[in-house]
């Protein structure tokens, strides 16, 4: 077909296009009005948090992920109060990752879409779908107390166990070798051992050091420090009970201190880490009120000095007596008698050491579990619900670049299909024959045109 003939055909048919094109104008815009849903997206940032070294780190549960469970959808739909189920919000709802290749932050960001054909609703489920997130975010990313509790309990048993043993294993040797307060009496022992050595080289006297009439006697003085000595194991398990509840206090507070500053969303943790405290400072109680009543009974306040002094007057009675005698031999007796318990004292300690480093291991596992107990219970870092916070809130997305591209789109199509079918028309429909045709067709020229006449 010449395309003059497509054009007259076009231009006696103007109508056509003009007709799909309106159509399609009104089929989009009618297609908008009845079908169009507004998109309300807010922008949340899940903070990572930074766990001292040593510290329970939990296992993290992407924010994102918690799309793909329909709790989300069931939470919205229940504070919507409007008969709105789950499965209609699951397809209004969606969370995923932003990916911005200009974001200078490492810090993951996530939007938050909640669709609906009103505005105002659909800004409603973003919120509430935000709200919710970070809840049942928080929920996921919580271990059950009680679950933890239990799960460490054979644990906690075993290491109290280990330790019991340890210290039962060590109590029994001091009892059998005379080998309380063991370091400290081989250092006592080393002072007199030397005093001796040099008042036997000297062998003079000291008449200062002779006098006794103001001093317990010797086997006095031994007695009390046989007794206090006998009181190291014991007075040593009450203080550990004492430091271990007093570290535990110290944390807990510390937790609750923080808990109260992170403000809503931590009331749970911080019920929770206030009832753990309460608990400790009881035990607390309990351990200084046993270690207080120890101390009474036993007329002592600070064992490790009570010692120590008491080391110091049995040496120097020992050496005032050996002096008052003003004897070379005595002055010897008395030097041999105590290398040899200075010898003794120092064949103990590879045992002894070795008995007290199973000991402090025992009570480290011990320390060491308790510790990491009352930092998954009470929680080390933030609840993971404080962790998420709005970056922007629900703001409804425009549409103008769908809208633009869906009128173009109809426009489009709507002058194809209107330009096929002036197409069709021209291709078989009769028109008279033009001038140019009638001259070549005949080889004459037209000389006269008859004009139309329709009156």
């Amino acid at each position: 077909m010449e395309l003059d003939a497509f054009i007259r055909s076009l231009v006696r048919r103007w109508y056509i296009p003009v007709l799909f094109v309106g159509l399609a104008v009104l089929g989009v815009w009618t297609y908008h009005s009845y079908t169009e849903v507004k998109t309300a997206t807010a922008t949340v940032v899940v903070l990572t948090s930074s766990p001292a070294p040593g510290e329970f780190v939990p296992a993290q549960f992407g924010f994102d992920a918690i799309d793909e469970s329909s709790l989300l959808a069931e939470r919205v739909a229940a504070r919507l109060h409007d008969g709105t189920t789950a499965a209609e919000l699951e397809s209004r709802i969606s969370v995923s990752l932003r990916i911005d290749p200009s974001q200078r932050s490492t810090t993951p960001m996530y939007i938050v879409s909640g669709k609906d054909a009103d505005a105002d609703r659909a800004i409603l489920i973003a919120d509430l779908a935000t709200e919710e997130g970070k809840q049942l975010y928080g929920e996921l990313n919580s271990f059950d107390r009680e679950d933890v509790r239990r799960a460490f309990q054979e644990e906690i048993d075993r290491a109290g166990a280990n330790v019991t043993a340890a210290r039962g294993d060590l109590v029994t040797f001091l009892a059998e070798n005379d080998a309380y307060a063991l370091p400290s009496r081989t250092s006592q022992q080393l002072t007199l051992v030397s005093q001796l050595e040099l008042s036997s080289l000297n062998g003079i006297a000291d008449p200062a050091s002779g006098s006794l009439d103001d001093e317990p006697s010797l086997a006095e003085a031994r007695a009390e420090l046989d007794r206090l000595a006998a009181l190291e194991p014991e007075y040593n398990r009450l203080q550990f009970e004492v430091d271990l509840a007093e570290t535990a206090v110290a944390r807990l507070e510390l937790r609750a201190s923080e808990l109260k500053l992170a403000g809503p969303g931590s009331e749970e943790d911080l019920v929770e880490a206030t009832t753990q405290l309460g608990i400790e400072r009881e035990r607390l109680v309990d351990a200084q009120d046993a270690l207080g009543q120890f101390q009474s009974v036993n007329a002592v306040t600070n064992l490790t000095g009570a010692v120590q002094t008491q080391l110091g007057l049995v040496n120097q009675l020992v050496v005032s007596q050996a002096a008052a005698n003003d004897n070379a031999s005595t002055l010897q007796n008395a030097l041999v008698t105590e290398e040899a318990e200075l010898g003794r004292l120092l064949s103990l300690e590879p045992e002894y050491s070795r008995l007290t480093l199973t000991l402090g291991n025992a009570e480290d596992v011990q320390v060491s579990l308790e510790r990491q107990v009352l930092s998954i219970v009470a929680g080390q870092t933030l609840p993971a619900e404080a962790q998420v916070k709005i970056f922007d809130s629900a703001e409804i997305q425009s549409n103008a670049f769908s809208k633009m591209l869906m009128y173009a789109l109809g426009f489009t199509l709507a002058i194809l299909l209107s330009l096929s079918i002036v197409y069709l028309y021209a291709q078989f429909e009769r028109l008279p024959p033009t001038i140019e045709e009638l001259e070549e067709t005949f080889g004459l020229t037209v000389t006269t045109q008859v004009p139309n006449n329709t009156a």
